[in-house]
């Protein structure tokens, strides 16, 4: 291998993402951007509760 972490683990969180991608690739900015978005709803609807 060349040293590169390819996985990730924290069981103290509930959620945790890790991602490896070249950083001149598009799709990082879209799930970065759709990662948001989906934490922004959760938060709204959690504080509906």
């Amino acid at each position: 291998g060349d040293g590169t972490v390819e996985a990730i683990e924290d069981a103290r969180r509930r959620f945790l993402l890790g991602v490896l991608w070249h950083p001149e690739e598009d799709e990082a900015d879209r799930l970065v951007g759709a990662f948001v978005r989906e934490c922004r709803e959760a938060a709204v609807t959690a504080a509906r509760r």
